[in-house]
């Protein structure tokens, strides 16, 4: 049988051990809290010293944000892709000896960038440190590997730019333009774009006049450089010229044809004879037809890496009017007839050049009808309908006819009156633009 005093004992004994182990646990976790909230910020926060062997960023980032180690992360990137840019950008001083364009600038700042992203992958996490409401850690880019790798890509690409200018000879104009387009790329991606031969001359330089010279030998040779048309007789004109390279035929050069900068068509050079353009002019002002050489022959996705001029030539179309003579029909007064005559002759003289010519004459005949609509009683207008059509023809027999839609006329006074509201109206400086 147990003692009852000795069974309290036990009791008591018991719950003293579960006091001690409860008192262990708090101080453990005391002296947990107490080391983190001694713990010092590491040197690198406030002051990070410049490393041989690592290039290295500090990101930092609220705790409070969601993704907050990997948004400090990127911020790290940030901080190391700027620097890398500095030392690019330090390293590119003697852009003004090099004479490069705007446009090849902004690709090669480009392009060095995306390059820096990329090499961001081979980045380390070199330490980490937590705040009550704030982490920050560092990154490191292992410097030797990186100018490691950079170095073995810029050798790639001057082997495979050495061996173009090997075989540049043996390929046709076509392949030796989109080869030299494929060199300079390699310039551009790689970071060498004031890179320089043996001979202390700038490659990108070099590239771009064997560019230059193989397109000052391509020619385009045709007989006038202004073609005139009759614009009220030739809707459409046709034109011939040749393009030549080192002054001989040559096929296959994709070229583009634009009026007033716009582009109206694309064709192939042709080395058999003449190359043939149709072209549809704006008929009411002269315009500058370009021949051009289109960006495809460097590459097939226009990726051009140096921007010459492509234009082979250009020329002018002029709508020009000749000598011409007016002539009317149709139930009109002599008023009417000479209103008419006055009023399309200012359009055409006002629209068009004009120059004499004494072996071709323009005819234009005016021929106009009138309809008449039965008057329904005293209080209604009178109602009459004019149209007609406009023939044109020269001397060498060309001919061309317009038509005059229907007016419609009305006046209370009398149908004469009428008729002349409708050709008024034929007569109007909007309505005669859409005759012709």
């Amino acid at each position: 049988m147990i003692n009852p005093t000795q069974k309290n004992f036990n009791i008591f004994k018991y719950q003293d051990k579960s006091v001690k182990i409860i008192q262990s646990k708090i101080l453990v976790l005391i002296c947990l809290i107490f080391n983190s909230c001694s713990s010092t910020k590491p040197d690198w926060i406030n002051h990070l010293e410049t490393d041989s062997k690592y290039l290295k960023g500090i990101g930092q980032a609220s705790k409070e944000v969601d993704n907050y180690r990997e948004k400090a992360f990127k911020n790290a990137e940030r901080e190391i892709a700027r620097q890398l840019e500095v030392e690019i950008t330090s390293s590119s001083t003697i852009e003004t000896v090099a004479g490069f364009a705007e446009t090849i600038k902004e690709q090669y700042t480009e392009i060095i960038k995306t390059n820096i992203n990329q090499s961001l992958s081979e980045l380390e996490k070199l330490d980490e440190y937590n705040e009550k409401k704030t982490y920050y850690v560092l990154i490191g880019l292992n410097k030797e590997k990186y100018y490691k790798q950079k170095k073995t890509k810029k050798n790639r690409a001057l082997d495979r730019i050495n061996n173009i200018m090997l075989n540049l000879d043996q390929l046709n104009i076509s392949d030796q333009l989109a080869n030299l387009n494929t060199a300079i790329g390699l310039l551009i991606k790689n970071d060498m774009l004031y890179e320089k031969d043996k001979d202390n001359n700038f490659l990108y330089t070099l590239l771009t006049s064997k560019i230059d010279g193989h397109l000052n030998k391509i020619s385009v040779k045709m007989q006038n450089s202004i073609y005139r048309y009759h614009p009220l007789l030739n809707n459409k004109i046709s034109i011939l010229f040749s393009i030549k390279y080192n002054e001989k035929l040559i096929s296959s050069l994709p070229i583009s044809i634009s009026l007033d900068d716009i582009l109206v068509q694309n064709i192939f050079s042709n080395d058999k004879s003449e190359t043939k353009i149709i072209l549809d002019p704006n008929y009411k002002k002269e315009e500058v037809v370009k021949i051009i050489l289109q960006r495809s022959i460097f590459d097939k996705n226009e990726n051009l890496f140096y921007e010459p001029d492509l234009t082979l030539s250009s020329f002018i179309v002029r709508p020009v009017i000749n000598e011409f003579t007016i002539t009317t029909s149709g139930p009109l007064m002599k008023k009417q007839e000479q209103r008419i005559k006055s009023i399309i002759e200012q359009f055409l003289l006002t629209n068009f050049h004009y120059e004499k010519s004494k072996n071709n004459k323009t005819i234009i005949h005016v021929s106009l009808e009138r309809e008449d609509i039965k008057q329904v009683g005293d209080k209604y207008p009178y109602v009459v309908f004019a149209n007609g059509n406009i023939n044109v023809k020269d001397s060498s027999g060309k001919k061309n006819v317009y038509q005059i839609h229907k007016e419609k006329g009305l006046d209370f006074e009398s149908s004469d009156k009428a008729f002349n509201t409708a050709l008024n109206k034929i007569l109007n400086e909007q309505t005669i633009p859409k005759i012709f």
